[in-house]
């Protein structure tokens, strides 16, 4: 099975890279903006690691 060519494997795997880059400039840019409350995003980042 492929998606435009690809095998399904590189293409999601090509799609959840994406995704990591773009979250990680999202939260570099919120943190350097200082627009995340830190204590907030741990308690409720440490929930969902817990919950996964």
């Amino acid at each position: 099975m492929t998606f435009l060519g690809y095998p399904f494997h590189i293409a999601a795997g090509t799609g959840l890279f994406v995704d990591v880059i773009t979250t990680s400039v999202v939260v570099y840019v919120y943190l350097w903006k200082r627009r995340i409350n830190l204590r907030i995003a741990v308690i409720l980042g440490g929930e969902d690691l817990l919950e996964a």
